[in-house]
């Protein structure tokens, strides 16, 4: 078939890929609900991974240079100086 730009919308409204847990639903705290591909192949006696929506720009920031040894007042300069930002959620997309 040939690829056309809105390919994934029928892919996501067809009834027998959502029958066959082929996708997953999230809610992203800036794009609001979203359709996510699950795992491609399921053997027999195994779990679904569960899966998370994708993270936010720099939402994870803090949490790896920390892990990487910079200090609380490092980063909070980095933030100030503008080499760092972290997108904030939209208002009602929470879940």
């Amino acid at each position: 078939a040939e690829v056309t730009e809105n390919y994934n919308v029928g892919y996501f409204q067809d009834p027998h890929t959502a029958a066959g847990g082929t996708f997953v639903e999230h809610q992203h705290p800036v794009y609001g609900g979203m359709r996510y591909c699950a795992e491609g192949i399921r053997f027999g006696e195994t779990h679904r991974i569960a899966g998370k929506p994708t993270p936010l720009l720099g939402e994870h920031n803090r949490e790896a240079l920390g892990a990487l040894g910079y200090r609380a007042q490092e980063i909070a300069d980095m933030y100030e100086r503008g080499v760092l930002t972290t997108e904030t959620p939209r208002q009602g997309t929470q879940s």
